[in-house]
């Protein structure tokens, strides 16, 4: 990352009028991404389906068939006692059906996991890119208050200056035409500034009542390893369950295998025939012979092998989109340092501007010009700091969310 850029941003900042500074109290962002932790309905749903899968696989019983036990009980006619019979059998599975389907449970919490993980990334990241709008809008709102007190005092000037006789009626028309544009601009960014708190009000349940300020700093740096978040992508959450389902797949291949092998039903049985007590012991074998899990192996190998191939192929892509985050980190970071350089000289120009036509040196022509040209500036740089810290919002997203 240039770190020149970011010296440069943060020495400009500090002299900037008016600068993004944080709030003295209110949310950070930190402290809105644990509430969304929290209360977030999709994210607490996912770690649900996830506790299901847990509890499937803690509950699974050691063996398939649970043990048989049959009896019987009659008399043949005429005879003088009654007979019966009592049975008692289990089927054992061989191959390795019984690990496999454990493989499989397993497999399944994993991908319920890593959805859960990546449903949360996903939420993360909206939460990130409405909190970040909510600190724009603020600063948004600051930088029309500010224009609403200049267009006052303008408009004070050209009265003034029309009393005196020094200006035209016209002066102080355009003067006060100003003034009520600034005020509009203000009640549009009151309205920007609710509709962002809003959605980030519902993105963490928040009551409709429950008081929300912000508090942060569009451009805060943030230093970046390309070598770390590079490494990050094995672990990311849908990379995660791809390979959980690939482990699903490869499960259900050994569950195939194992289905070629015979089923085992061993049993004792007792009973009593015309006054004779017995004891039996049995064996009962199953014979694969037609369904061998022969379709289960096919299916499941070719999903195996699309799985393969599809994790390699997310991993590109999310290399690729990393790399082309960075990029764009850097480039939206030197782009807010030169408007961040320029935005105090204008500020200071707009101010000896002011106190120009007051004294009559320049025109209210002259002044409206240098102004406009100042508020857009100063809004550029605004909307540059907003691009920055969601370039940044973007690179925590990809890098799994957890910064």
């Amino acid at each position: 990352m240039n770190t020149g850029c970011a010296v440069v941003l943060c020495t400009a900042l500090a002299a900037c009028v008016p600068s993004p500074s944080p709030a003295a109290e209110g949310m950070t962002l930190d402290a809105a991404l644990e509430l969304a932790r929290q209360r977030s309905p999709n994210i607490l749903a996912s770690r649900g389906r996830a506790a299901e899968a847990q509890a499937r696989l803690r509950a699974r019983p050691a063996l398939r068939d649970n043990p048989e036990i049959e009896g019987s009980y009659g008399a043949r006619q005429g005879a003088a006692s009654s007979d019966f019979e009592v049975g008692l059998s289990q089927t054992v599975e061989l191959g390795g059906r019984g690990r496999a389907r454990r493989m499989s449970d397993e497999a399944g919490l994993g991908r319920e996991t890593a959805d859960a993980d990546e449903t949360e990334r996903t939420i993360l990241r909206e939460v990130r890119t409405a909190f970040l709008r909510g600190l724009h809008a603020g600063e948004r709102l600051r930088l029309a208050h500010s224009v609403e007190a200049d267009a006052v005092e303008l408009n004070r000037i050209a009265e003034r200056r029309r009393a005196s006789g020094d200006v035209a009626d016209l002066e102080v028309n355009v003067a006060a035409s100003g003034l009520a544009r600034a005020r509009a601009e203000v009640k549009a960014a009151e309205a920007a500034q609710a509709a962002a708190l809003g959605d980030l009000r519902a993105l963490l349940d928040l009551a409709p009542g429950e008081p929300l300020s912000l508090a942060g700093d569009l451009a805060a740096p943030r230093p970046y390893d390309p070598v770390q978040l590079l490494a990050t992508v094995d672990r990311r959450p849908e990379v995660r369950a791809l390979e959980a389902q690939l482990q699903e797949a490869e499960a259900e291949v050994r569950l195939g295998q194992g289905l070629a092998w015979p089923e085992l039903t061993p049993g004792v049985r007792y009973e009593r025939d015309q006054g004779d007590r017995v004891v039996w012991a049995g064996l009962r074998i199953t014979l694969p012979v037609f369904d061998r899990g022969q379709q289960l192996r096919a299916t499941g190998q070719a999903r195996a092998n699309r799985l393969r191939t599809e994790v390699e192929a997310r991993k590109r892509v999310l290399r690729n989109q990393l790399q082309s985050a960075l990029a764009v980190h850097d480039l939206r970071l030197a782009a807010a340092s030169e408007l961040s350089a320029n935005s105090g000289r204008l500020a200071d120009n707009e101010a000896l501007a002011r106190r120009s036509y007051e004294v009559g040196q320049i025109g209210l022509a002259e002044l409206l010009l240098l102004r406009r040209e100042s508020v857009d500036s100063r809004r550029e740089w605004l909307d540059s700091l907003l691009e920055l810290a969601q370039a940044r919002a973007e690179l925590d997203s990809l890098a799994g969310g957890s910064r």
